[in-house]
């Protein structure tokens, strides 16, 4: 009888361990692809992220599985995506980590979405490694608008 629990407690213990190491791996990854780089050929399209909006998205990494970022000069768009157990509470949490933001940040109109479709957005414009400033600014504007329809 006392191996049958022994044998239980085992397999009990590496299911447990196995769920922690796969957290601290999903952490690890969503650090790694959160700024997007856009570039022209000549000039960059945008500019690097402050340490002060990273600080803000990482405070609530308790919240948030994944996030994108796209600074200009004008416009910081941030996307989220929050944790499944959060979801409720998604439209929430963008809203906190946006007014936290303006707080911080004083001379960007800052936009912040829990919206899966400006990620996919994001991403498409990631893949295509260049864009004319004059289609990045066309894509804003459209998103620009995209929020203010949702509001």
């Amino acid at each position: 009888m006392r191996s049958i629990y022994l044998l239980l407690f085992t397999v009990t213990a590496m299911f447990l361990l196995h769920g922690c190491t796969e957290k601290n791996n999903d952490a690890q990854s969503n650090t790694n692809n959160s700024i997007l780089p856009l570039s022209n050929e000549s000039t960059p399209l945008t500019y690097p992220i402050p340490k002060k909006v990273q600080q803000i998205i990482e405070k609530k990494e308790n919240h948030i599985k994944d996030y994108k970022v796209i600074m200009t000069k004008e416009d910081l768009f941030i996307t989220i995506i929050v944790q499944s157990i959060n979801q409720v509470n998604e439209q929430d949490i963008a809203k906190q980590i946006e007014k936290e933001l303006i707080d911080a940040i004083s001379n960007k109109e800052i936009h912040v979405t829990s919206d899966e479709k400006f990620l996919m957005e994001i991403n498409k414009l990631q893949e295509t490694n260049s864009i004319s400033k004059k289609e990045l600014e066309k894509t804003l504007t459209e998103w620009k608008k995209l929020l203010k329809d949702q509001t």
